[in-house]
């Protein structure tokens, strides 16, 4: 679940479109469970279940855009970047990204349709 407050900057350049900074926290959850079984001529020789849990917290800040259609229909493009706040070895035991500094990024496309809006 992301929250970020939008801060425009530069409001409206052309009739309908918005360019806009975001920013805020997101928090991320993740369970997951593995079982793994080898097998050697037919004979089960080991059996394992791993559980992972991770809970996280990301700084999230990025550029958007936005144009609107009318008064209920807008379409927006959104780069975010995402600073963990946690070491990958302390979000995932076991998985190693390669990402060390915890930055990762995200482009969302899309449109929005606003219910009630007058």
């Amino acid at each position: 679940m992301a929250k970020e407050p939008r801060y425009t900057l530069v409001p409206k350049p052309w009739k309908n479109l918005q360019f806009d900074v975001l920013a805020g926290t997101v928090l991320f959850g993740s369970d997951g469970t593995s079982d793994f079984t080898r097998t050697e001529n037919g004979v089960i020789t080991t059996q394992s279940r791993v559980t992972t849990e991770v809970r996280n917290v990301f700084l999230a800040a990025g550029p958007s855009a936005r144009y609107e259609f009318g008064q209920h229909l807008a379409g927006f493009i959104d780069w975010m970047f995402y600073k963990n706040l946690r070491s990958t070895e302390a979000a995932y035991l076991g998985f190693d990204p390669g990402n060390k500094a915890g930055i990762t990024n995200s482009i969302n496309l899309g449109v929005r349709y606003r219910f009630g809006y007058r």
